[in-house]
């Protein structure tokens, strides 16, 4: 796990998506998608839900963000 995927993972959450989130942070959103892949495999756990109306948000997700920002903070 790196800071930068943890970057993506709260831009992601913040902009709702993986293409909000691209243009956010200046990647390509197969960047992004990448990214999150990887990190879910690190972490064995999918962190969003992907629906037609847009992502979500799963439990380990909720808990991976949060750690994610207090990470980013120090």
């Amino acid at each position: 796990m790196t800071l930068a995927q943890l970057r993506v993972l709260v831009a992601v959450a913040e902009h709702g998506g993986f293409t909000a989130a691209a243009d956010h942070t200046g990647m390509s959103q197969p960047a992004v998608s990448r990214a999150i892949a990887t990190l879910e495999r690190e972490l064995g756990a999918a962190l969003f839900v992907r629906h037609r109306d847009g992502i979500a948000l799963t439990e380990a997700g909720q808990a991976a963000l949060a750690r994610a920002r207090e990470t980013l903070r120090h």
